[in-house]
């Protein structure tokens, strides 16, 4: 093999080992872009349910009681009132 071909050959390996790192990752993670929100297979809330969510707490209810009304956790409710998840839902 040529000097140049053999560089061509780690240069493939290389970007195959670091995609499949990065897939590895993803899975491991959850981190799919097309898994946002309710396309999440994990997702127990719809978009309706978050803007519901940030209403009932605008209008003084606890993050615990409005966490038990949907069946999770207090921490998730506040980081979907403080927009740190569920982002994308105005």
């Amino acid at each position: 093999m040529t000097p140049d071909a053999i560089k061509r050959a780690h240069e493939a390996r290389k970007k195959l080992q670091q995609d499949r790192r990065r897939s590895f990752a993803a899975q491991k993670h959850g981190l799919h872009m097309n898994h946002i929100g309710e396309a999440h297979p994990r997702s127990k809330l719809t978009a309706a349910k978050v803007r519901a969510i940030r209403k009932r707490h605008a209008k003084g209810e606890s993050m615990g009681s409005i966490a038990r009304r949907y069946g999770v956790t207090q921490p998730c409710i506040s980081q979907i009132v403080h927009r740190a998840a569920w982002r994308h839902v105005s």
